[in-house]
């Protein structure tokens, strides 16, 4: 499967069209995980600095994540899995589902 490269800015405007210029609770999680995989990305249970290509995984949660010194991102964040947590809460739940 080959999958196309969007910009963050482009999903947002296309978002934002689809719900002709409305700020919905969709949108602003859609704009949180955006925001957030700037940052971050994502690899099984590891989590990697997009800058400076630290790494944290997941069991390491509760500790500020150690990026590289000269990395500009350090100042903005500490504690990437603790931000995504948060963010997920916020997803709908889904139908048919049963835990």
């Amino acid at each position: 499967m080959k999958w196309e490269t969007v910009s963050s800015e482009n999903l947002l405007g296309q978002i934002s069209e689809e719900n002709n210029g409305r700020n919905t609770a969709r949108d602003r999680l859609i704009h949180n995980l955006l925001s957030w995989h700037k940052h971050w990305a994502l690899n099984g249970v590891v989590v990697q600095c997009q800058n400076c290509n630290a790494i944290q995984e997941a069991d390491g949660d509760d500790l500020a994540f150690k990026h590289v010194a000269d990395c500009s991102v350090s100042q903005n964040t500490q504690h990437p899995w603790r931000e995504l947590a948060m963010l997920l809460r916020d997803l709908p739940s889904v139908s048919g589902y049963a835990e």
